[in-house]
This record gives structure tokens, sequence and C-alpha cells, in this order.
């Protein structure tokens, strides 16, 4: 299955796998804080966790990253919503929408979405190399809700 990102009135569309959506949470996350691994040995990665912490039989998670993490998702929340606190299987963003309104996380708002992406490629962690992909993913998102919010109707539909 894929995730089709698409402006209702300018028509462009991104065609993804909801990995690639977790990608650029992941950086907001990271940006915020997270630690890159949450076990004692540096195998389990924190993008294993983004949204159904899942852990391996026989891992140990170090305690404090944990915490750490969890203090990343508080924050990412709290400076980025949209990005964070959206299903990535389904609804959409309008100027007027709000995020959080419902249980399945499907309404959020496009003029906010642009907010939070311009703030998340400024961040310092962006800049580092090892980011580059999800970077590369954040632009894109960020190219067509810019388009969408500026040239046209303001809604971004997941589907």
């Amino acid at each position: 299955m894929g995730l089709t990102i698409r402006g209702r009135k300018t028509d462009k569309a991104i065609f993804w796998s909801y990995s690639t959506l977790h990608g650029i949470r992941d950086l907001a996350l990271i940006c915020c804080g997270a630690p890159e691994f949450l076990d004692e040995g540096h195998q389990l990665l924190m993008t294993n966790f983004n949204s159904y912490p899942q852990v391996p039989e026989g891992v140990i998670l170090d305690r404090h990253k944990v915490d750490w993490y969890i203090l990343a998702v508080q924050k990412s929340g709290f400076h980025f919503p949209n990005i964070t606190m959206h299903a990535d299987h389904a609804g959409k963003y309008t100027k007027r929408g709000r995020v959080l309104v419902n249980d399945d996380l499907e309404t959020g708002n496009s003029v906010q979405l642009l907010k939070e992406l311009k703030l998340l490629l400024s961040q310092k962690e962006c800049k580092l190399p090892k980011f580059k992909r999800q970077v590369g993913l954040t632009k894109t998102f960020y190219a067509l809700v810019k388009d969408e919010v500026e040239n046209g109707a303001g809604t971004i539909l997941f589907s």
C-alpha cells in the first residue's frame, strides 16, 4: 500500500510509502532531542519506534534514552503538531483546520503545517549530512504544501 499526498486545487501530488512520511516525523523527533538509539548496544534505532514502539525479543532498552525519547515526543507534539499528530493514511489539512480534533487524527491546518515544515528545515540537525534523505523529503513536502497554500485552496489530502 502506498500513500498519496495531494493539493486539492493545484492537484500536485507526492506518491510515497508510509515510511517516507515517518522519516519526516523522525526528523522532527530528532530536532526535539530524541536519541538516535534506544538500546544499550546501539542497534535499535529510534526510527523503529516512530509511532508504534515494538521491541524485538532480547533487546534491552536504555531507560535514560527512553525517557529522553518520551520528552522528545512531547516537545515534537508542541512544536510540530501538524507534522507529528496527523494520520498517515487518510485525512486532510485545510487553512482553517485544527489538529487533534478527532480520535483518528485526520484533520490539520495547512497554514500551520507550512510554518512547521519551515521551522523544521531551519533546525541545526538539518545541516548534518546523515539527515540528508529526511531533509530532502521534508523539502518536497514543504514545496507541495506551500504551492497549495499560496496558489490553491490550501487543502492537502491524504489517501
